[in-house]
């Protein structure tokens, strides 16, 4: 090694510790400069996939908040649905909730008092064909089946109401 390599060696290590510095504290500086909206990194008060699938783009929250939401209340029980049309995607129950669908036949829009909700849908359903259905989660214990309510679905417990035209 020569005279000049050890120079810029030791000027390399002694300057170092210096220019770290140097940058922490610009971070840190425009960190607190910069307001919340324009900071490079979103901060959120809960780790749940459900909840950054809520607060984050509404289109996301369309497309996977149903499917996440049933997962948090239904994972690994089944979900019975009419036979025909309904606008529950089987893959994505699957995948995302965790749920298993079970095509039943008994009429959907059949919902006993019990299991007609109260209160506003606790978000939308975007369909395959991009059609948004209110939708609301009944809380409860046992498999779920899925009714119609005005212009949407309601996922009821077995605990709350038994799938219509079944036997208790």
């Amino acid at each position: 090694m020569t005279a000049r390599d050890r120079g810029l060696r030791r000027l390399y290590v002694r300057s170092l510790p210096f220019i770290l510095a140097a940058v922490v504290s610009v971070n840190l500086i425009l960190t607190t400069a910069l307001r919340e909206g324009q900071l490079p990194i979103r901060l959120h008060n809960e780790g749940s996939l459900t909840h950054l699938v809520r607060v984050e783009q509404r289109a996301t929250d369309w497309r996977y908040g149903f499917y996440l939401e049933l997962g948090d209340v239904a994972a690994g029980q089944p979900l019975r649905v009419p036979e025909g049309s309904h606008p529950i995607v089987a893959w994505m129950t699957r995948g995302l909730s965790h749920v298993e669908l079970q095509v039943s036949d008994y009429d959907p829009s059949a919902l006993p008092p019990e299991a007609v909700p109260q209160g506003p849908p606790i978000g939308e359903l975007e369909t395959p064909d991009d059609v948004l259905i209110p939708y609301w989660i009944l809380p409860g214990a046992g498999p779920r089946w899925m009714g119609y309510h005005q212009n949407g679905i309601v996922i009821v417990p077995d605990s709350v109401a038994l799938t219509p035209g079944e036997a208790p």
